[in-house]
């Protein structure tokens, strides 16, 4: 099963004590990206032994809630209420918003105990109360109605108290990355010579039409790959964008530098974003440009890099594009964030944004700006100038890469091409591949322990092993920023050496050493986790 983290139980319980001692029953849950708010409204559901009904406005969105669903709470029958699916029996009900908008659909839903509102920052909308309101939502007696969202503040204003009562419980980005469930982002700004004063704003934000004109251009374009190949060469990199066609622009500039690129879009056919999509996560692929498509139900932890080439003034956009990055993954130290953002207009939201940092502050608060001067650039570009202008190439650049929150992670280490191993004082952590998924295990000599009971995708199966790590008083050991690291070898790792036939290098450190001795016991103790697994059937 999945383990709860403990912030995990204490959303739940605060929802349970609001719904219980407060009677308080349209309750939001704000989880960043990453921290798992679909495990958390599984557990709910299930703790509740409620008939549910899960709201959802992407086909990716149903899909992975189901799959969670069944995870968690295998004992529950599911269902799907979406184009021509109809599963009206099931104990719980994962519906797409845009079929339950059609009055004949929305009338044959039986009626729920729960409802889920995933990303519920859309739940202000009039679909969504319209939805709410058949069934009973806002009525004595009615169901209680749980939302789950990265983001609870919207760019235009309306405010999500038209639908929920309280914030039930709050988990950030920041306090994800601060306690190591999430991983480090590396900020860096770049300042382009654009005007973006002309451009309109519409609910919030600017207008992506007028916005699209301004941005997309050549000499821009060249700008972001120069960015890539200058600050995050050879990265898993997602680029935002400001239209379909500037997408393709984009992806044709990489392309056009010999970088593996491609660019998806809701248009497309579904198979053949699926193929794109596959192509970044075997990393046939490198760079995957996007606009507006995979800001929600899109989980890639591979992602070592989010480009933003949409300037925003929503800091809940900013979130969600950047949140697709905070992923951890074995083997990734942090995900570096580049924003390409205009020169004029001081309300653009960029990465310090969100976390309460002034953009002039950056300097002192630990950012870091990426200066860029084009050559014949207009100051203020025309709206109706043609979108290719062929001006110069950049003159200058200033960078300097500074983690912003300092974050350490835990220190994973490849054992061989199917397995991952994590130091636990006299344990040892294993993550092992099979042809269904990842599995989590503990070996202590002779002894293995099996920390998750079937095969998960390698997100959740390293958040299980690691959160063992911290219960046990072991992530010290594991991280790879601890101050023994830097220290100079000890006897007792240079006696360990040699019985593995290592002699130790010059200035060989104790991390270093540490990392040498874990792996070659982790191979001994491997063949154990084989065996065990190979009985076990």
């Amino acid at each position: 099963m999945l383990l709860l983290r403990p912030y995990q139980s204490d959303a739940i319980s605060a929802c349970m004590k609001l719904w219980q001692e407060a009677r308080v029953r349209r309750l939001l849950l704000a989880i960043a990206t990453g921290l798992g708010k679909t495990v958390i409204f599984c557990h709910i559901a299930k703790q509740l032994n409620a008939r549910t009904l899960i709201l959802a406005h992407r086909d990716e969105l149903c899909t992975q809630a189901a799959q969670k669903m069944q995870d968690i709470w295998p004992e529950a029958s599911v269902g799907i209420v979406k184009a021509d699916r109809n599963q009206l029996a099931a104990q719980v009900i994962v519906a797409s918003v845009q079929t339950l908008a059609r009055p004949e659909r929305l009338a044959q839903l039986p009626q729920f105990d729960l409802i889920i509102i995933d990303e519920a920052h859309h739940a202000a909308a009039k679909t969504y109360r319209e939805i709410l309101k058949a069934l009973r939502a806002w009525e004595p007696g009615g169901p209680l109605v749980l939302g789950v969202t990265a983001t609870p503040k919207r760019a235009d204003d309306l405010g999500l108290d038209i639908v929920f009562q309280k914030v039930a419980y709050n988990k950030g980005l920041l306090d994800g990355i601060r306690e190591g469930y999430l991983a480090d982002l590396v900020g860096k700004r770049i300042r382009a010579d654009i005007d973006l004063s002309g451009v309109r704003q519409v609910a919030g934000d600017y207008d992506e039409r007028q916005l699209a004109q301004v941005v997309n251009q050549d000499a821009f374009n060249r700008l972001i790959v120069d960015a890539y190949q200058r600050e995050a060469p050879g990265r898993q990199a997602v680029v935002f964008t400001c239209s379909i066609d500037h997408a393709q622009a984009v992806a044709d500039a990489f392309s056009a530098a010999g970088i593996r690129a491609a660019h998806v879009d809701g248009e497309m056919a579904e198979s053949k974003r699926r193929s794109v999509l596959d192509d970044f996560r075997q990393k046939r692929v490198n760079v995957l440009t996007n606009c507006n498509l995979l800001t929600e139900g899109w989980d890639e932890p591979g992602i070592g890099c989010i480009i933003m080439a949409r300037p925003t003034r929503s800091e809940g956009l900013y979130q969600q594009c950047v949140g697709r990055g905070a992923r951890p993954f074995p083997g990734k130290d942090n995900c570096i964030i580049l924003d390409l953002v205009g020169a004029t207009d001081n309300a653009i939201v960029s990465l310090p944004t969100i976390f309460g940092v002034r953009p002039r502050d950056l300097e002192t608060k630990g950012g870091s700006i990426l200066r860029a001067t084009y050559v014949g650039m207009p100051h203020k570009p025309s709206l109706s100038v043609p979108k290719k202008l062929g001006v110069g190439k950049v003159a200058k650049w200033e960078a300097e890469a500074i983690d912003l929150f300092g974050r350490a992670s835990m220190r994973w280490l490849q054992v061989d091409d199917r397995a991952l191993c994590l130091l636990a004082g006299e344990s040892i952590v294993f993550l092992l591949a099979d042809e269904k998924g990842w599995l989590a295990y503990r070996v202590n000599g002779d002894e293995v322990e099996a920390l998750s009971d079937r095969p998960l995708q390698i997100t959740y199966a390293q958040g299980i092993a690691e959160d063992y790590v911290r219960s046990v008083k072991a992530h010290i050991l594991a991280s790879k920023a601890s101050a023994w690291r830097s220290r100079d070898i000890s006897p007792s790792q240079i006696g360990k050496l040699k019985v593995y036939g290592i002699t130790p290098t010059p200035g060989m450190n104790q991390g270093e050493a540490s990392d040498m001795i874990t792996v070659c016991e982790a191979r001994e103790r491997l063949r154990r986790v084989i065996a065990v697994r190979e009985v076990a059937g």
